[in-house]
């Protein structure tokens, strides 16, 4: 059994009730632009992530060149389906849902997301179960003051051998689904949820524009290097120009590192 074998998307931005069935190792999605595609995807690492607030957000952004994103409540709501019977004067209210089946820990994903205004607490608590992350600069405003912010509820349905798991650990213990909810504000940090990764699927997603980021090359070269599969790579670069050497991280200056390609001529 693979991790996941079959997968349908019941909500997820302008998807409705589409199912993959028989999934295989390597699996190709073809069709016209704005057909769908990525959005695929991004139900896919959403749902193979289905606590993780850094996802969701990064998901919402990964489509937007950083120098032009929109705020982060905005990006994230287009992860909802949208209804355009809606009163643009209402706050925002909706619903994803994703489902599958396969050898991982998730069997249904869904997430609940709904705009509000109102004061910031500045004394609320942070969990400890929690590991605090600040995905953008904060910045100053009077603690009094009235503003834009929107509740996600983030529900994932483990498969029955977890669930068993986790009553073994807790004999008091009675869930069939674990919810994680996050009160967001724009400009203030989030916190992040690590409890339930062991659960979840590692998913990297690249994009049209990523490959052109050196410092992400370089993150992933160390990545490659660390885990011991620098060499893979290096047997894949070789098919397109088999005079490549070597990959190599170099800082000329001392300062900047900057990825280099140790060729033959």
């Amino acid at each position: 059994m693979r991790n996941i074998d079959n997968l349908t998307i019941h909500r997820f931005r302008g998807l409705r009730d589409l199912t993959l069935e028989d999934l295989g190792q390597i699996n190709l999605l073809v069709g016209v632009n704005n057909s769908g595609k990525t959005s695929v995807l991004e139900a896919i690492s959403t749902y193979c992530n289905p606590l993780d607030i850094l996802e969701w957000i990064n998901t919402a952004w990964r489509r937007e060149i950083k120098f032009s994103r929109k705020s982060k409540l905005e990006s994230l709501k287009w992860l909802f389906p949208q209804n355009s019977e809606n009163n643009p004067d209402d706050f925002y209210q909706g619903e994803t849902f994703v489902s599958g089946s396969g050898n991982f820990g998730v069997v249904e994903s869904k997430a609940t997301y709904e705009e509000f205004e109102g004061i910031w607490d500045t004394t609320e608590n942070i969990n400890e179960e929690y590991d605090q992350e600040s995905l953008i600069d904060e910045i100053d405003i009077d603690n009094n003051e009235i503003r834009c912010g929107a509740d996600l509820k983030l529900t994932f349905t483990p498969p029955e051998k977890i669930i068993q798991l986790l009553r073994d650990e807790n004999k008091d213990l009675s869930i069939s689904t674990i919810s994680k909810k996050f009160k967001i504000w724009e400009n203030k940090p989030l916190t992040t949820l690590n409890k339930y990764k062991s659960y979840w699927l590692l998913v990297d997603t690249v994009t049209p524009f990523s490959h052109r980021i050196e410092q992400l090359q370089i993150k992933l070269l160390t990545g490659a290097t660390f885990q011991g599969f620098k060499e893979d790579v290096l047997e894949l670069i070789s098919i397109m120009d088999s005079e490549i050497i070597d990959l190599e991280i170099l800082s000329p200056t001392g300062k900047t590192p900057r990825l280099y390609i140790n060729h033959k001529t």
